[in-house]
């Protein structure tokens, strides 16, 4: 696997692809400012308000920034789980997780590989808190060998700016970068 590179995306990550296309299969063609794009802006806002979150690896590289990204209930229930993916494909369970509080874990295959996935927690969930992401190759002899690890904190920073749409988010420079929701609305 030293050869091969495994991206892990989040769930949440994951969860923008059916966010996206609901939010474009609901702001039809009237688009993000359109009589049917205020509506269901104004209905999110009435039943899960938009939150910006500040995320960061930890330790930070020099000279990154903090990513902040504009989220819903849905994007915000993927921060504490990891999936990895290679060239696209996404790894697949095997067997149920093991979830207790502040801990999950399962097994999962991605091609021909055996991995095993984990995430710890610590902190509050609900505005600040450090996840630890571990990808082993259980195929490797012994207990597996660590692959990939990844500690990342999330800070609640408050709603979010006026005009953003769930997904929007700055880069590590700081450059807002709207999101695929806002890109297809557009069109």
């Amino acid at each position: 696997m030293s050869s091969e590179k495994i991206a892990v995306a989040a769930p949440a990550l994951i969860a923008v692809a059916a966010v996206v296309s609901a939010a474009a299969f609901q702001l039809g063609s009237h688009g993000a400012n359109g009589a049917n794009g205020r509506f269901w802006q104004a209905r999110q806002a009435a039943t899960d308000p938009l939150q910006l979150w500040s995320i960061e690896a930890v330790p930070q590289p020099a000279g990154w920034r903090p990513a902040l990204l504009c989220t819903d209930a849905v994007l915000r229930s993927g921060f504490a789980h990891a999936l990895p993916q290679l060239d696209g494909r996404d790894c697949r369970p095997i067997g149920d997780p093991i979830q207790e509080p502040g801990r999950h874990a399962l097994r999962c295959r991605l091609g021909d590989r055996t991995l095993g996935v984990s995430s710890t927690l610590k902190g509050d969930l609900s505005k600040d808190f450090v996840a630890t992401f571990s990808i082993s190759d259980l195929d490797v002899i012994g207990d597996g060998h660590e692959a990939y690890r990844q500690v990342r904190r999330y800070s609640l920073v408050g709603s979010c700016p006026a005009g953003w749409l769930v997904g929007d988010a700055t880069d590590r420079h700081g450059v807002r970068r709207p999101s695929v929701t806002r890109r297809l609305s557009a069109e």
